[in-house]
């Protein structure tokens, strides 16, 4: 009978070893945004923000979430692979958004983009048909 050998998880190489997945396609995985308005909150500076790629499990979550907050009214929620707090978030200057938002739009996954290119074309039939009637608040 020959005797096995159990490697103890601790030994250096295990310790070497990256956490997390490695992508090995050549895509981009993130961007970082220089803000034009940095900022300082709770004594850290704010000078850039980086936004990433979603992975599978967060993108469903944030496809739900922004579900239910449409339906509730609310403010669609924000995009998770931003890595800034809400707090932090809530003090960018609108030029800053609206570059991590350009920012968002590279990185969204291709069934969001499915369906808000739906959603600009339903929302351009509806303009449409108001152009007809001539009552711009009919839908």
């Amino acid at each position: 009978m020959e005797a096995q050998t159990v490697t103890d998880s601790t030994t250096p190489a295990a310790e070497a070893a990256p956490i997390g997945p490695r992508y090995l396609a050549d895509t981009p995985r993130s961007v970082t945004i220089p803000l034009q308005h940095p900022f300082e909150l709770n004594g850290v500076e704010v000078r850039e923000v980086t936004v990433r790629r979603l992975r599978g499990f967060e993108a469903k979550h944030f496809a739900q979430a922004s579900l239910l907050a449409a339906q509730a009214g609310r403010i669609e929620p924000m995009f998770p692979g931003i890595d800034i707090s809400a707090e932090g978030y809530s003090a960018l200057d609108d030029d800053d958004v609206y570059a991590i938002d350009e920012a968002v739009e590279v990185f969204l996954p291709a069934r969001f983009r499915a369906l808000g290119a739906l959603a600009e074309k339903v929302q351009g039939s509806k303009e449409d048909d108001n152009s007809h009637t001539g009552d711009p608040l009919r839908a």
